[in-house]
């Protein structure tokens, strides 16, 4: 049954391709990450640029090969700037970031799975 020799090499072809996926994600992660922390930067307040020093991604946890990563704001008043304070008006710079890479975070987290996955 040719029939289903088809059927165990598309399945074969699957489970390689899904594995690949799973194999991508931490690469795919941390170039987000890095994306993040690169436009978060260049957005931060300055004054001496020691906050924009401090953008950094990071991973954050890994368990069983799968690792998380984040943009980490090492500068303890980076919040403060972020959210502002009973007496000072917040000049958000993390999330205007976050929200004008998202598209070009998921395009590249997309191209890593793809290159990975050989497609």
């Amino acid at each position: 049954m040719p029939w289903l020799d088809d059927i165990r090499k598309y399945r074969d072809e699957l489970k390689r391709i899904d594995q690949a996926i799973v194999d991508a994600l931490p690469e795919a992660a941390e170039v987000g990450a890095e994306m993040l922390a690169a436009e978060a930067r260049v957005r931060a307040p300055r004054a001496t640029g020691a906050l924009a020093d401090s953008i950094k991604a990071v991973k954050v946890e890994e368990v069983a090969g799968r690792a998380t990563w984040a943009a980490r704001v090492g500068a303890f008043y980076g919040r403060f700037l972020e959210y502002g304070t009973r007496k000072m008006s917040k000049r958000p710079y993390l999330r205007p970031a976050a929200d004008t890479m998202a598209e070009r975070i998921k395009h590249a987290g997309i191209g890593v799975i793809k290159r990975k996955a050989g497609r």
